[in-house]
């Protein structure tokens, strides 16, 4: 007999609307006779939260009433990945340099 607290697998299925972390997915079948068998299990860890990036600008470098950062070809940038609530790690850090028009 199905317990109450197991689904019937009818589909693939996707853990939507639940929060990070890890989780126990327990499965089994059942043949026609009655036969079930002994649940297997696995540990699975939901990862929806993304990387937090920060950007370091080195000397020399001026900061204006406006904010406007100026900087020269001796600055230096510097960007730290974290993935901190998720766990998962980071996998890559992109950069792109766009031209602004002041």
């Amino acid at each position: 007999m199905i317990s109450s607290d197991w689904l019937i697998y009818a589909e693939p299925f996707n853990l939507t609307g639940m929060v990070d972390g890890a989780y126990k997915i327990e499965y089994k079948s059942i043949d026609n006779a009655g036969n079930a068998e002994t649940p297997s299990s696995i540990i699975v860890i939901l990862d929806n939260t993304p990387p937090t990036t920060t950007l370091k600008v080195s000397e020399p470098k001026y900061l204006d009433a406006f904010n406007n950062i100026y900087v020269s070809f001796a600055t230096s940038f510097t960007l730290t990945a974290e993935d901190v609530l998720s766990g998962s790690g980071v996998a890559l850090t992109f950069y792109r340099i766009l031209q602004q028009l002041i």
